[in-house]
């Protein structure tokens, strides 16, 4: 029943972002703050199964305007997926670190999700993103999943104007860049 609601919240996200009728909710937050958080909830799922769990941040600012929810949406996917596709004994890392801007007034934060964990095929990754696939090892290994935790993440990312990348290797593990330029918010703008 977990796995069917899932399937059905994923296709409705899709649907929403597809249709047009997703929308940011930009509010002031702190994205560090959203990875942290994420951390934290994985921290000792991570370490009942055996995974050595590193979560570093270099950020300056500290407050943006961002839709809160679709941030976590986004990383709380590829955690995930680092924890399901790492076996016991590996590593998953977490880098948030806020990079140089041009643009006045934005922070550019680029964010790593590291694993050592199955990895994929180079000739599978130009598919990842795309809705309801699956490398066939994911498939062979029972892992379960809809195929469309990673559409969504990228439409997501590209309604925020950001990037994400991919680089894999079988057996050695996969890591995730995500970068995002958002407005800064003052430090007083934060919700109580």
């Amino acid at each position: 029943s977990k796995m069917l609601l899932g399937l059905v919240n994923s296709v409705l996200e899709m649907s929403r972002i597809e249709s047009g009728k997703s929308m940011l909710q930009e509010k002031s937050c702190r994205p560090y703050k959203v990875v942290e958080d994420i951390c934290s909830l994985y921290e000792e799922r991570m370490r009942h199964k055996g995974l050595e769990l590193r979560c570093t941040f270099s950020t300056r600012t500290k407050t943006v305007y961002a839709d809160e929810t679709k941030l976590g949406e986004i990383f709380l996917n590829l955690i995930s997926n680092a924890y399901k596709y790492t076996p016991s004994g590996g590593r998953v890392t977490i880098e948030m670190e806020e990079q140089e801007t041009s643009a006045p007034g934005y922070a550019t934060f680029r964010t790593t999700v590291s694993d050592t964990g199955i990895g994929m095929e180079k000739d599978y990754l130009p598919q990842l993103f795309e809705e309801f696939t699956r490398e066939k090892s994911v498939t062979e290994s029972k892992i379960t999943g809809t195929g469309l935790g990673m559409a969504i993440v990228k439409r997501l990312i590209d309604m925020m104007g950001g990037t994400i990348s991919v680089s894999s290797t079988p057996g050695k593990g996969t890591t995730f860049t995500v970068t995002l330029t958002l407005r800064i918010a003052p430090e007083d703008a934060l919700p109580e």
